[in-house]
């Protein structure tokens, strides 16, 4: 949580003493950093998955383990986009342009209730499946935010 703050705050540093071009690197850097930690912190997760989910629910049956699996791997790849996503927002954010923000944010989650919904109710494709909207989600947040910020645009922007 620290890092999107700070990123916020170096955005908002680098546009103020007129360095525009240093906060994609800033942006980059600090989403690097942090995907960096969380696979560190992810490792032991992706390595034993079936002992963490043992020690995070000792009464767990083997059947709620086996399918807990899938499950945890996916929440793995979520936070990993997520530390991503959340890096690139609180960028943009940091460059004044709140506006664009919410769009991206009404965008994303409009795709996020129709995949759900798609994958849910009408394909019925299941509660593991169903878990990667998130991942469908925080998709469309890096790559508004991505383009966003590589096109330069907030840099014509008067706060």
């Amino acid at each position: 949580m620290g890092l999107f703050i700070r990123n916020q705050y170096d955005c908002k540093l680098f546009i103020g003493q007129n360095h525009q071009d240093s906060v994609k690197t800033v942006i980059k850097r600090t989403a690097i950093l942090c995907v960096g930690t969380t696979m560190i912190l992810a490792a032991p997760f992706l390595a034993f998955p079936s002992w963490t989910i043992e020690i995070l629910s000792p009464a767990a049956s083997l059947d709620i383990m086996r399918d807990a699996v899938p499950v945890l791997r996916i929440i793995l790849i979520i936070l990993v986009l997520a530390c991503v996503g959340a890096i690139y927002y609180n960028g943009l954010v940091g460059t004044g342009d709140t506006w664009t923000g919410l769009w991206i944010q009404i965008i994303g989650i409009i795709g996020y209730v129709i995949y759900i919904h798609f994958v849910i109710s009408v394909a019925d494709l299941g509660f593991t499946i169903g878990w990667t909207g998130e991942i469908f989600y925080w998709l469309i947040v890096i790559v508004m935010t991505t383009l966003y910020v590589r096109g330069g645009k907030w840099k014509q922007m008067k706060i």
